[in-house]
């Protein structure tokens, strides 16, 4: 019963998240202005292009000192 209840939850889960997201291919808004969500951008950033969002980084890295 429990994995069909996850699996179920994680579904709908799902479908509320892409409903939430519209007919664009990405989520938009804004990240809150904290420590934890700047460094989980830095490292998205960083393993995505590091040096084409060079500049991005190194503004987020002077934030977080």
């Amino acid at each position: 019963m429990l994995p069909e209840k996850l699996i179920e939850i994680y579904h709908r889960t799902e479908a509320r998240l892409l409903a939430e997201r519209g007919d664009k291919p990405h989520w938009t808004g804004e990240l809150a202005s904290s420590a934890l969500s700047t460094a989980t951008s830095v490292a998205a950033l960083a393993l995505h292009d590091a040096t084409a969002h060079a500049d991005r980084i190194q503004q987020a890295l002077n934030w977080l000192s």
